[in-house]
């Protein structure tokens, strides 16, 4: 017994249940149609106003024609006035022509408050204004507004209407409609007058206008009998009006509207006035809904009522599409990924989706009884406070604001407002993104840039430390090299100090290339152009690569056009960059076969070919090899080494210099790297260039002395053979402090060259105490010339903020050297 009755007990749970979640359902399915059917009335209130508007005007005008007595022009001056209190006109003019539109008759409607420049001679001139073509005019004249209609005696037209308007309306199709039946009356009125048939005129004419109406207009007695019916309820109900004429009103009526029509009639009869929706039947049985207002007058002594009748079937589908409508954006307000909220101005919640009540961990019932600033924490309040003053004054606003969830946790949200108008209210969606991922991953990033940027200066330390300790004892093998090249040597020992001077600036590029690493990844190398041999640049560099290529056994060959000029126009620093980084990459992977490079000129274009029968690579890498880092192996990176950089170098390098590079391969057949460059030939041919060494060919200055000072004794050696063979003498001192003591002994020197590192006392030191007079007033302005193997930016830059004067870059080169002694007035070539 205990197990049924537990049994009963919860099947009697699970059916309360089930009651309470159906009356929970029934409720929001109540409230969905109450809202729906809110949005419906105000849809037919607005065109119910339209209707009632359109009926008062057409009852007035009705009553005015229908009223019309007395003289002709009272009756003209009545229906001005009619047209210009429906219309809102300023005033208005009756004007009669002839054949050859001259005024033959005029009745002005002038009411009180009618603008001081508006006055009948202003009418007069606006009508000389009107097309000449019939129909109905809008024109403006003299910074009014007028609307002009014919009037019309059958198809002859014979005159005019004309009113003014305040400012710069426009013509619309009531203010159309009513002055063209004022000028339809008054046609009739104007054949009245001439025939003396004032009745049949009248008649005639409002017979017209009750045709003319859009809707269908149907009169009945009291008995229901149909009396008369407009053309329009004609072609509306599909009967013809004889027919009409037999039938009694409920005939009209679809069975499920009998009711409807009884109450109306009921009312109509008490009231003198009804409205009401219902379904009509058409000769054919079809039905269609309409909207119906009747209204009581009278014949002759006897009630009858005037109907008119509104096809509403457009309106009905329109609902039926707005409930449709509504539907999707509610499939749309639930799927989406971001939570949406629907508030008022005053911030009290009207909905959620179901994403923003997960997002904020309540359930949808519990925000509607909340207000919107009870989603954030009291320090977001300004914050929420100053979003709804913006979507007050501006329609939309984004903003970035912390959601408190249900248990009292925080997640920082994008929010985008936007407002719109819903019947008298304005209202605001809100759209409601969850950015703390967002903002996690942004953090993320901005440490990671911080940490290249700490990476990247002590890359650029490390690349200005190693170039300073290269180049110091690379300025004593180009140098000497240099000084050696200008002695008389046997042909043999002549090519083995050219090989070593090609070498070394071979060697003094590839350094140069380290530094301007950090400046190509920031876009921040610049070009720099001169005239040099290609042909000798390319032989350069297969020279310099043709050990290696002989050690493996592979051959090494360029291809070169005998039109080639002998001089180009560029940076060949850059181009040599590019060649040597392109043809070492080949002959590295390349271990049997060849590797040629191929020049040939097209039309203003240089292209460059490298092709080698190495191993090759799949084409769908081939772009991604010009990106930094890329391997297309892990394999070939041990067994050649390489960072995965020489080629996004080049890249951008060869973009830089106004060209473009590709590659492709064939695996296991080989690979062909190909670039173009503009071809730039100089003005002047390489006679026009300086030849010969520049030191013989310089001439200093009678009495020139100079000071170096330099630690290093290759360096300061060299410096000394070149300032000999320049003919200038010079006195030695080995760090800053000496340079100091005697530059303030009596010896008078017209220049210093200064090491920049130095013992003791550096090149920068001391040069900052020369310009501070520690040497003595007569040395403060002396020229300093620093001599150093720091070739970055900054390093200059320092050189220059110490006071030195100019800026000789180890390895120093003779023709650097002379131009630099040139530039300071110390000689000339």
């Amino acid at each position: 017994m205990s197990s049924q009755a537990e049994r009963l007990v919860k099947r009697q749970l699970r059916e309360k249940t089930a009651r309470l979640e159906a009356e929970r359902l029934l409720e929001e399915k109540s409230l969905e149609l109450f809202e729906a059917n809110q949005a419906l009335e105000e849809t037919l209130r607005i065109q119910r106003k339209a209707l009632d508007t359109y009926q008062s005007v057409m009852t007035a005008l009705a009553d005015v024609v229908l009223g019309l007595r007395g003289n002709h022009q009272s009756n003209i001056h009545s229906l001005l006035e009619t047209a210009g209190q429906l219309t809102g006109a300023h005033c208005g003019c009756y004007a009669l022509t002839d054949e050859d539109r001259l005024v033959t008759e005029k009745i002005f409607w002038m009411p009180e408050g009618t603008p001081d420049s508006i006055d009948e001679n202003c009418l007069a001139q606006v009508l000389l204004q009107i097309p000449s073509t019939e129909g109905f005019s809008f024109l403006r004249f003299d910074g009014h507004s007028f609307m002009a209609a014919p009037i019309l005696d059958g198809e002859l037209q014979i005159g005019f209407i004309i009113f003014s308007f305040p400012g710069e309306s426009e013509a619309n199709e009531l203010c159309r409609a009513i002055l063209e039946l004022i000028a339809h009356a008054i046609g009739v009125e104007e054949l009245k007058n001439r025939t003396g048939k004032e009745r049949e005129a009248s008649e005639q004419k409002y017979r017209e206008l009750f045709h003319a109406s859009v809707d269908g207009i149907v009169i009945h007695d009291m008995r229901g009998r149909v009396t008369e019916a407009s053309d329009s309820a004609v072609a509306m109900l599909g009967y013809t009006r004889k027919a009409l004429r037999k039938l009694k009103i409920p005939r009209l009526f679809t069975l499920d509207s009998k009711d409807i029509t009884s109450v109306a009639f009921r009312q109509v009869k008490t009231s003198g006035r009804c409205r009401y929706e219902a379904h009509l039947m058409r000769s054919d049985g079809s039905t269609f809904p309409a909207e119906i207002v009747g209204s009581l007058f009278h014949i002759n002594g006897k009630p009858h009522v005037h109907g008119i009748i509104r096809d509403i079937s457009s309106r009905r589908e329109a609902q039926v599409a707005a409930i449709e409508r509504e539907r999707k954006f509610r499939a749309v307000f639930e799927s989406s990924l971001d939570g949406i909220i629907l508030h008022d101005m005053s911030g009290q919640i009207l909905d959620v989706n179901s994403t923003l009540a997960r997002l904020v961990d309540r359930e949808r019932e519990e925000f509607l009884k909340m207000e919107l600033c009870q989603l954030y924490p009291p320090d977001a309040l300004p914050v929420f406070r100053t979003a709804i003053k913006t979507v007050r004054n501006q329609g939309k606003h984004r903003f970035e604001i912390p959601f408190l969830r249900a248990n009292g946790s925080k997640f920082l949200a994008e929010v985008s407002c936007s407002s719109f108008e819903l019947g008298n209210q304005t209202l605001v969606q809100g759209i409601v993104r969850d950015i703390t991922e967002k903002r996690r991953k942004e953090e993320e990033i901005r440490m990671a840039k911080e940490e290249a940027e700490r990476a990247n200066k002590s890359k650029s330390l490390f690349l200005a430390t190693m170039s300073h300790e290269i180049r110091t004892p690379l300025n004593g093998i180009i140098g000497f090299a240099e000084l050696l090249a200008a002695e008389d040597l046997p042909p043999n020992a002549s090519d083995s100090v050219a090989m070593i001077q090609r070498s070394g600036d071979l060697l003094l590029g590839l350094i140069t290339d380290l530094l301007d690493l950090s400046k190509i990844e920031s876009d921040g190398l610049v070009l720099s152009d001169s005239d040099y041999n290609l042909r000798q640049t390319i032989n350069d560099i297969l020279s310099a690569q043709g050990k290696v290529a002989k050690e493996k056994g592979i051959e090494l060959k360029a291809n070169l056009p005998n039109n080639l000029p002998d001089l180009v126009t560029g940076d060949a620093l850059r181009v040599r960059q590019v060649i040597s980084n392109l043809v070492g990459n080949a002959v590295k992977f390349t271990e049997v076969g060849s590797v040629e490079l191929i020049l040939t000129i097209r039309h203003t274009k240089l292209h460059f070919e490298i092709v080698d029968t190495g191993p090759g690579f799949p084409n769908e890498v081939a772009e991604l090899l010009f990106e930094n880092f890329f391997q297309v192996d892990q394999a070939t990176t041990k067994n050649h080494g390489g960072a995965g950089l020489g080629l996004a170098i080049c890249r951008k390098l060869v973009n830089q210099m106004g060209g473009s590079i590709k590659a492709s391969s064939t695996p296991g057949v080989g690979s062909r790297f190909s670039f173009n460059l503009p071809l730039r030939v100089p003005a002047e041919e390489s006679q026009n260039l300086q030849s010969g060494n520049p030191l013989e060919a310089f001439r200093p200055v009678q009495g020139v002395r100079l000071l170096v000072a330099e630690d290093q004794k290759i360096n300061a050696r060299l410096l000394g053979l070149m300032l000999d063979k320049a003919r200038i003498k010079y006195d030695l001192v080995n760090d800053g402090q000496e340079a100091l003591e005697q530059l303030a002994t009596e010896r008078r020197y017209d220049a210093v060259l200064m090491d920049v590192r130095m013992p003791r006392m550096d090149g920068l030191e001391a040069t900052r105490r020369i310009r501070k007079g520690e040497a003595g007033d007569m040395t403060s302005e002396i020229p300093i010339v620093a001599v150093t193997a720091n070739a970055m930016d900054e390093d200059h830059e320092n050189c220059v903020a110490a006071g030195m004067t100019h800026f000789l870059s180890k390895p120093i080169r003779t023709e650097l050297l002379v131009d630099c002694l040139v530039d300071m007035g110390l000689g000339h070539y």
